[in-house]
């Protein structure tokens, strides 16, 4: 649900003020109009998140208690998991968010659902050529879907181990939040948002 709120906000980023002829009277003051995209940009994905954290803590404390109550509560796990749901769901709908919104600079309405028309012509026509010259180009949709994958931790048995259970998910903390993959998708994110406000930036606005 989290998910398709950003979509939602951030698909309308860059024409809401067009569809209702507010834009002429926000591009003459005098804000940069990087600023203001940064701003749409930002309330789009991050205004989110705050409510999903409280969200999220709120949970973690009802069942850490309900858990107490019975003698099986390890709040150290129990928040571990809680990060890594809230860290997965920051980069998932960065990516989305990011995709939403340069989507918005390009179509006017219905952004979304255009550009996976556009995406889906593209997947088609890569899958022919792949056919026909017996190449292995990667369609755009199956790239995107692994670029949007999170390296999450696998499940494991404190038996299996054989450490303290706390340094082993710690390590593997590192291994998942530090790598190329993290950075790729972060950079990909902000190549979407400055693709698109340059594409806002010298539209024409009628």
């Amino acid at each position: 649900m989290g998910y398709f709120f950003v979509i939602i906000i951030s698909q309308n980023a860059l024409n809401e003020d067009i569809r209702r002829n507010y834009e002429l009277f926000h591009r003459s003051q005098p804000v940069s109009i990087w600023l203001r995209s940064f701003s749409k940009f930002f309330i789009g994905i991050g205004g989110v998140w705050p409510i999903l954290a409280t969200i999220i803590a709120f949970n973690l404390i009802i069942v850490n208690v309900l858990l107490a109550i019975y003698g099986r509560c390890d709040v150290g796990l129990a928040l571990i998991a809680a990060i890594q749901s809230f860290v997965k769901f920051m980069i998932v709908s960065l990516l989305l968010g990011s995709m939403a919104f340069f989507s918005s600079s390009i179509f006017k309405d219905r952004a979304v659902l255009k550009s996976l028309a556009v995406l889906s012509a593209l997947h088609l026509l890569f899958l022919i050529v792949n056919v026909w010259f017996g190449w292995k180009l990667v369609p755009p949709i199956q790239y995107l879907a692994k670029l949007l994958r999170f390296d999450s931790m696998e499940p494991f048995h404190i038996q299996d181990v054989g450490f303290d259970v706390y340094n082993y998910i710690k390590m593997k903390w590192y291994q998942i939040l530090l790598n190329w993959k993290i950075l790729l998708q972060i950079g990909v994110s902000a190549l979407l948002f400055v693709s698109g406000t340059l594409i806002y930036k010298h539209k024409e606005v009628k």
